[in-house]
C-alpha cells in the first residue's frame, strides 16, 4: 500500500513538472512571457 502511495506521488510530481515545463517553453515560444 505504501509503496503504491509512493508511485502515485512520484507520477503527480513528474506530470505536474512536465505540465510546467510545457507551458513554459510555449509562453516562450509564443513571446507572451519575459
Amino acid at each position: 500500500m505504501s509503496l503504491y502511495f509512493f508511485f502515485f506521488s512520484i507520477s503527480r510530481i513528474f506530470c505536474f513538472s512536465l505540465f510546467l515545463f510545457f507551458l513554459y517553453v510555449f509562453c516562450k515560444n509564443s513571446f507572451c512571457c519575459p
